[in-house]
Order: C-alpha cells, then sequence, then structure tokens
C-alpha cells in the first residue's frame, strides 16, 4: 500500500507577529502569492487568504502556509511562497518552525495496526474484552537533520493517518530560509517512513 499525501504544510511561530498585515492584496503587492483569493477574512487577530492551490492562515504569533493541491511543483511552489512571507518581513523574530506532512493509507485488514506493533497482544485484548472492535494507534518521537520529528499513527475507520511534525528551534534568521528549502526533502523521508512502517 502506497502512502498518499493529504496535507502539506509549513507553520511559522513568531512571538511578535501582526496578523493585520496580512491581507491579500499585501501578499500579491509583496509577489508573495500572486494566484486570486477565492476565500478571504482580514481583521486585526486573524487573517487567512484561499486561492486555488494554496491557503495562508494567520493568527497571533503563527502563520500556516499550505498547498491544497499537493503534487511535487506545487510544494516546491510552497516553499518559494515561504521564503518571500519571510524575506518581506525581515523585522519578525520567528523563533520556531515546522515542516508538516500527513499521509492516507488504506486499511485492508482491521487488525493491521494491532499486528503491526502490539507486542503483547493477548493482554489488550483481555484488557479491552468484549471490544472485539478496539484498535490501536501510537506516537513516535525521534531526531531527523536536526529536527525534533513527532509521528502520529491513527486508525481512521478503513484507514490510517500518519501525521508528521518536523520542529525546529530557530536562533538564527539567517538559517530560516535553509530551513524552509529542506520541505521538499522532509516530505520525502516522510513518505519513506509511512510506507516502511504502513505499507504492508
Amino acid at each position: 500500500m502506497e502512502p498518499e499525501l493529504i496535507q502539506g504544510n509549513i507553520v511559522l511561530v513568531a512571538p511578535d507577529h501582526r496578523p493585520e498585515v496580512v491581507s491579500k492584496e499585501w501578499l500579491n503587492q509583496k509577489g508573495i502569492l500572486n494566484e486570486a483569493a477565492i476565500n478571504f477574512v482580514h481583521h486585526q487577530n486573524f487573517s487567512l487568504v484561499d486561492t486555488t492551490n494554496f491557503s495562508i492562515n494567520v493568527v497571533q504569533q503563527q502563520v500556516t502556509i499550505a498547498a491544497r493541491n499537493l503534487d511535487g511543483e506545487m510544494l516546491k511552489r510552497l516553499q518559494g511562497i515561504t521564503r518571500r512571507y519571510v524575506k518581506a518581513l525581515p523585522n519578525v523574530s520567528y523563533n520556531a518552525i515546522g515542516l508538516n506532512s500527513t499521509w492516507y493509507i488504506p486499511q485492508t485488514d482491521p487488525n493491521f495496526l494491532k499486528n503491526k506493533f502490539v507486542v503483547d497482544k493477548a493482554r489488550f485484548d483481555e484488557n479491552f474484552r468484549g471490544e472485539a472492535n478496539y484498535n490501536i494507534g501510537g506516537i513516535v518521537y525521534y531526531k531527523y537533520n536536526g529536527f525534533r520529528v513527532q509521528l502520529t499513527i491513527t486508525p481512521q475507520n478503513e484507514q490510517i493517518h500518519a501525521n508528521f511534525n518536523y520542529h525546529l528551534n530557530i536562533s538564527n534568521f539567517d538559517q530560516l530560509s535553509e530551513i524552509i528549502s529542506s520541505f521538499v526533502q522532509t516530505i520525502g523521508h516522510a513518505r519513506n517512513t509511512a510506507r516502511n512502517l504502513l505499507g504492508g
């Protein structure tokens, strides 16, 4: 079973971020996002701009820039949009970044995760006696290329979701562009991890 990417985004965290700055007009003037907005909300504490291919969601202290169309070209464009966004606000003190993706894996066997990850299945079966349809997920923490990664695996009816968060605290503004440029690489790493763990 090949994992399918269903969500990809970059989250930037900054204590001095100001959502009121980010309007659809400002994004266009700065050359950050040149696509026409199909949905937008803009006021002091919150800003949202959706286009056909991208979404920019700004709240106090955080901006999430997401690809709505998840092909390889759009993921590369997402990196560029995020770099331009950071460049347009040089006085903002970013202190963390998250490179995130969610993967869908079909679950043909309802016991797939139990059989894959439970060592002492008899103990689980005994504890959840009468709950024949219990399922299992998990959280894994590990390091990758300086990132602290959290992988959350959850059963969702007849599918499995694998959520990856590659988190890095930022102390040097100059390294931010390089980190943003590693987004597509982390997507590949997440795909391989999901495939190796959950691909059958």
